[in-house]
């Protein structure tokens, strides 16, 4: 197997299962009960009513499922994420763009703490950090396993040894 048709074949699969979830995704979004509107503007949407149209509208709800399919793949393929009613209606990719930086910073750390303690492990077996790992043999062994360069070689047999 040549590496071509391996990266070809996985990025096919790639396609395949983002193609799944944005359709579990939509399928999960509109089997619901009720209307979306009311659900996301809450209160607001009987206040008013008027608001209620407009996103009714721009959202195509009135429409077919095949149709509102079709607009939210489109809108997702031109990154319109949305409005995020959590946050005050703001656009869902400012919203990532406020939270990815310490959405990676967390990422970092939690990678720089788990190759330390796999280091620690490596280096110094029976220490209080195993003792510690041992209700949770998933912190202790997939941070060994996965670092396997970070283990002391074995020392070389002398002639006197044999």
């Amino acid at each position: 197997m040549n590496i071509a048709s391996y990266i070809i074949r996985r990025l096919l699969f790639a396609i395949v299962v983002i193609l799944s979830v944005l359709t579990i995704t939509f399928i999960l979004s509109h089997s619901l009960d009720g209307n979306p509107v009311v659900a996301w503007l809450g209160r607001s949407a009987s206040l008013y009513p008027g608001l209620a149209k407009i996103y009714t509208a721009q959202y195509h709800l009135n429409d077919s499922l095949p149709v509102q399919c079709y607009y939210y793949l489109v809108n997702l393929a031109h990154g319109n994420l949305g409005l995020s009613p959590s946050r005050g209606f703001i656009p869902v990719s400012q919203a990532i763009s406020q939270t990815l930086p310490l959405t990676l910073q967390i990422i970092f750390f939690g990678f720089v703490i788990s190759v330390l303690m796999a280091r620690a492990q490596r280096t110094n077996t029976h220490s209080i950090i195993d003792e510690y790992s041992k209700p949770w043999p998933n912190v202790r062994i997939a941070p060994a396993h996965s670092l396997p360069s970070l283990r002391r070689p074995d020392p070389k047999p002398t002639s006197a040894q044999h």
